[in-house]
């Protein structure tokens, strides 16, 4: 599955940041006295980075909020604002899904360049990076 009007940057170069090192990439933004906001954003508002969707994680997704066990619109999503448009950094399964759902995705919004931000990231300790079956690489 491939996301629409995206930047063209494959999974298995896309950073993923899970749990406590999203909490310490943040302190280290704030320490670089970088904006980062947490809101709402309707998906269609949303551009993704990552070029490739895996339908089946989506589906999972899907399911589970048919069955009420996980709510992908309130699982926060890291994104870019550059200050004219929001990109999706990690998450993208997420905001797929939300996106079918059509409510508003809670969102971590951090007031960089996207390409700043993937830099920045790639340099981070801690950020993974995965294929798109969830493999590390």
């Amino acid at each position: 599955m491939v996301c629409e009007r995206n930047l063209g940057i494959s999974r298995n170069r896309m950073p993923q940041v899970e749990g406590s090192v999203l909490d310490e990439f943040l302190r280290y933004l704030t320490s670089l006295k970088v904006k980062h906001l947490r809101h709402s954003v309707h998906p269609t508002k949303l551009t993704p980075v990552q070029v490739e969707i895996n339908r089946s994680a989506v589906q999972s997704i899907l399911e589970a909020f048919v069955a009420k066990t996980f709510n992908p619109c309130t699982s926060e999503i890291l994104i870019s604002f550059d200050g004219a448009t929001r990109y999706v950094i990690d998450g993208h399964h997420r905001y797929a899904a939300c996106f079918m759902i059509g409510q508003e995705q809670k969102v971590i919004e951090i007031q960089l360049p996207v390409r700043v931000v993937l830099w920045t990231l790639s340099h981070f300790p801690g950020v993974e990076r995965f294929d798109l079956n969830n493999v590390i690489v």
